[in-house]
């Protein structure tokens, strides 16, 4: 075996050197990594910052909008209670004015008929003279079985003396295809008649009576028997006329009662 021999040349600085210079190229390396975050950093806190007060900005005008939003809310609300306010005072005001109308048209028709009623009395036509029937009206009550008559009889023209006498009330239609003729005193309850009228100037009558089934009424005739008179008055009216399919509501304004 045979011993070789090395020969180094001896530098004990240059391991130190080397030490130190990758000491320097570290710190050289940590300074510019350092420098580089350091400058990232800053740059992104600053757009994080600006990017911060924008959203800040933004739910500043936010919450005004919203602020604004809620008090058109309040406004809107408020006006459109005051539109169904007014919408429902508006629809009770014309609901009122239509009853008031109606009630004064009823009313002007009272009227009309008082007034026509009581220009008969005061100036008849002289065609008209004498006791005659004012008015007829019979009225389907609301058992749809019977029927109530009123009559009103005046004098006119001839007031200076009083009349008296009987009344006859007919109904003249028709059953099973045949006319049929019907004294209303038959018709009458059990122990009832057509009254006896006596007066000067005018007299009502009322009373009810019931159909038999299976007549239809087409007219009625009223004959006035006087006291002392061999004529007696005749007067026919239209059944379509003066019958009241439901009695009315309310009662008709008084007026006189009979035997004046």
């Amino acid at each position: 075996m045979q011993h070789r021999i090395v020969v180094k040349r001896h530098r004990p600085w240059f391991r130190a050197g080397l030490i130190a210079g990758g000491a320097a190229l570290i710190a050289i390396a940590a300074g510019v990594f350092y420098l580089w975050v350091r400058t990232h950093t800053i740059s992104e806190f600053r757009q994080t910052k600006t990017e911060l007060e924008q959203l800040r900005d933004e739910r500043r005008d936010l919450a005004r909008e919203l602020r604004s939003a809620r008090a058109d809310n309040v406004d809107l609300r408020q006006q459109l209670v005051y539109a169904q306010r007014s919408t429902e005072i508006d629809g009770a005001a014309c609901t009122e004015v239509k009853a008031s109308l109606s009630e004064l048209q009823a009313e002007a028709a009272d009227l009309r008929e008082q007034v026509a009623f009581y220009r008969g009395i005061v100036s008849p036509d002289e065609t008209r003279a004498g006791v005659r029937v004012l008015d007829l009206k019979m009225t389907q009550q609301a058992d749809k079985l019977r029927w109530r008559y009123d009559l009103v009889l005046i004098q006119s023209v001839r007031h200076d003396k009083r009349v008296a006498g009987s009344t006859r009330l007919r109904l003249i239609g028709s059953r099973d295809g045949k006319e049929v003729t019907l004294d209303v005193e038959t018709l009458l309850a059990v122990g009832a008649k057509l009254p006896q009228f006596a007066f000067k100037y005018f007299q009502e009558f009322t009373g009810e009576f019931a159909l038999p089934p299976g007549f239809r009424p087409i007219r009625a005739a009223v004959t006035l028997v006087i006291d002392g008179e061999e004529a007696a008055v005749e007067n026919e009216f239209d059944w379509s006329k003066i019958k009241v399919e439901q009695p009315p509501e309310q009662a008709p304004p008084p007026t006189p009662q009979s035997g004046r």
